[in-house]
C-alpha cells in the first residue's frame, strides 16, 4: 500500500513537471507570435546603493525589440563604450543617450589617439535626481571639461516616481537615501540566474507587466504644471548651479519636451549662461524615430550627434589643454 502511494506521488510529480514545461512552451510561443514585448534580453542595470541603479560593469549583450536589435557593452566603470586606457578625467561627460557613441567615434576620427576622452554615463528610464547624485559623488573625480546633460519629457514623471528628492515648503531639495531593491529587481535577479531565460519572450512579457504596474500613469502627473514640474526645474537648476560652481561648462540637450516646459527650461539655461540644443520632436521629424518604440533610428542618432558635435566645436572646449580651466559657455541656441 505504501509503495503504491509512493508510485502515485512520483507519477503525479512527473506529470506536474512535464505539464509545467509544456505550459511554459505554449506560453512562449503565444508571447512570440501574438504579444508585443518591448524588450527581450538581460537587464543592462543592477541595484546601486547610492544611485538606485547603474549599468552592469564589463557586459556585452543584445536586446531585441519589435522594431530593432541593439548591442550594449560597458567597461569597468559601468559606462558604455570601450575600456579607457586610463581614467578619463577632463573629458566630455555625457549624461544622456546612446548617440554619444557616434560623438566618440567622430572625435576619434578627428583627433586620433589624442582625442578628448568621452564618458557615456547615460542610462534609460530615469530622471534627473541620479545625475545630481552622480555629480556630487563622482564629478570631482572626472573633472569634466564639458557636461552634456540630456533632459527628456518623461524625466518629469520619473523624478516623482524615483523619490530620490522632494521639495519642502521653501522650495529646497530634500534628498532621500536609496530604497532597498524592490520586487521587480528581485524577480529580475532570479530570472537572470536561470541560463537563457533572459531571452525568453514570456519572461520579457512578465517583466514588462511588473514594470507597468509600478509606474504611475503619465497623465496623472504630466501635461500641466504641478509637483512634477516644480521638482524637475529645481533639480535641473541645482545641477546647473553645481556645475557652474565647479567651473564645468554644460550643454543641455532638450528631447521631446512640450512647448511650455521647454520655455521654462530655456529660462533656466539662460539664467546659468549655458548652451541649449533642442532636438526635433516626433511630430516634427517622424523619420528620425521608430514609430512604436519612440527612440531615435540610426539617422536620428546621427542627426542629434551632429547637433551636439557642432555645439561642442563652437564652445572651444576641445581646444583647451587638460590643465586649462574652462570658462562657462554663453551661447544659447534652439
Amino acid at each position: 500500500m505504501e509503495t503504491s502511494r509512493k508510485n502515485v506521488f512520483s507519477t503525479n510529480l512527473i506529470l506536474l513537471f512535464f505539464s509545467t514545461i509544456l505550459s511554459l512552451l505554449i506560453g512562449e510561443l503565444v508571447a512570440r507570435n501574438f504579444a508585443v514585448v518591448r524588450n527581450v534580453g538581460p537587464s543592462f542595470t543592477e541595484y546601486h546603493p547610492v544611485y538606485g541603479k547603474w549599468h552592469k560593469k564589463n557586459i556585452s549583450c543584445e536586446r531585441f525589440t519589435p522594431e530593432f536589435e541593439m548591442h550594449l557593452s560597458t567597461n569597468s566603470l559601468g559606462c558604455r563604450g570601450p575600456e579607457p586606457g586610463r581614467f578619463p578625467e577632463r573629458g566630455v561627460l555625457f549624461l544622456g543617450d546612446s548617440f554619444t557613441e557616434l560623438v566618440r567615434r567622430v572625435l576619434m576620427q578627428q583627433y586620433g589617439k589624442d582625442s578628448v576622452p568621452v564618458v557615456n554615463a547615460g542610462m534609460g528610464d530615469l530622471g534627473n535626481g541620479l545625475w545630481l547624485k552622480f555629480l556630487k559623488h563622482e564629478g570631482e573625480r572626472f573633472n569634466p571639461r564639458l557636461v552634456v546633460l540630456q533632459i527628456s519629457d518623461n524625466d518629469f514623471t520619473d523624478n516623482l516616481h524615483e523619490k530620490m528628492f522632494s521639495l519642502n515648503e521653501k522650495d529646497s531639495l530634500i534628498e532621500y537615501p536609496v530604497a532597498a531593491p524592490g520586487s521587480s529587481r528581485i524577480i529580475q535577479n532570479v530570472l537572470e540566474a536561470i541560463p537563457g531565460i533572459s531571452y525568453s519572450y514570456l519572461a520579457g512579457l512578465l517583466k514588462q507587466a511588473l514594470w507597468s504596474s509600478v509606474r504611475p500613469p503619465r497623465s496623472a502627473v504630466d501635461g500641466q504644471p504641478g509637483p512634477a514640474d516644480q521638482l524637475t526645474y529645481r533639480l535641473v537648476d541645482e545641477i546647473l548651479t553645481l556645475c557652474e560652481r565647479e567651473r564645468w561648462p554644460v550643454l543641455v540637450l532638450a528631447v521631446g519636451i512640450e512647448p511650455s516646459r521647454f520655455e521654462r527650461m530655456q529660462q533656466l539655461v539662460q539664467k546659468h549662461r549655458t548652451q541649449l540644443i533642442k532636438s526635433p520632436a516626433f511630430n516634427q521629424r517622424p523619420e528620425l524615430f521608430y514609430s512604436y518604440d519612440g527612440h531615435w533610428r540610426a539617422n536620428g542618432h546621427e542627426f542629434v550627434a551632429n547637433q551636439v558635435l557642432d555645439a561642442i566645436t563652437v564652445s572651444g572646449v576641445l581646444e583647451q589643454s587638460p590643465q586649462t580651466p574652462v570658462g562657462q559657455a554663453s551661447r544659447s541656441s534652439n
